[in-house]
């Protein structure tokens, strides 16, 4: 005879070895609801996001701009972490004896609202009395974890612009090589 629980009354016990596996195959909502884990459960990836870009872009400007640095995630929970790692080169350069100097950020986008979560400045002064222009070339790696608090998209991006420089070249090889940068997001459970 089969039971049927519908909430009028009560179970005290359900003995061991009455669920089964196979009561479990099927999937479980837990839409709106809370899971506590066991202590020591936490720090696992749920998701990876990469971004890569074969060219380079640049700005004149001493007022920040987009690089192409750029990649979006939604994060699974709002407890979750997000840890943004990136790589680029980069070239700015000036006229002869002069300083030269950029700065390139990281921010976070969310509805809206720009949140600047690491600088970077790169100033260099070179004493050069030849009629040769000066011209750095730098590596800027990025790798920072921030907590965001939100189930919404979020879109990551450098930003870069020209203080004393003719502009900055970001994603420049430098060298002859292929021009590139990525960007990964990976989202760690709390």
């Amino acid at each position: 005879m089969a039971v049927t629980i519908d909430g009028t009354t009560g179970v005290s016990l359900v003995q061991d070895g009455v669920v089964t596996a196979a009561d479990l195959s099927g999937t479980l909502d837990l839409t709106g609801k809370t899971v506590t884990l066991p202590a020591g459960t936490g720090g696992k990836v749920l998701q990876v996001v990469h971004a890569g870009f074969n060219t380079y872009n640049e700005n004149a400007s001493s007022t920040f701009a987009d690089s192409l640095l750029t990649a979006n995630i939604t994060p699974t929970s709002a407890s979750s972490k997000i840890m943004i790692t990136s790589s680029a080169n980069f070239q700015h350069f000036r006229g002869a004896g002069e300083a030269i100097e950029s700065e390139t950020r990281l921010v976070r986008v969310l509805g809206g609202t720009t949140t600047e979560l690491r600088l970077h400045n790169n100033n260099y002064y070179v004493q050069n009395h030849g009629p040769y222009a000066l011209t750095y070339i730098g590596q800027d790696p990025y790798a920072y974890l921030d907590s965001p608090n939100t189930t919404s998209q979020i879109t990551y991006k450098v930003q870069i612009r020209a203080i004393q420089a003719n502009a900055i070249r970001y994603g420049y090889p430098g060298d002859g090589s292929n021009a590139g940068m990525d960007i990964i997001l990976t989202e760690i459970a709390r």
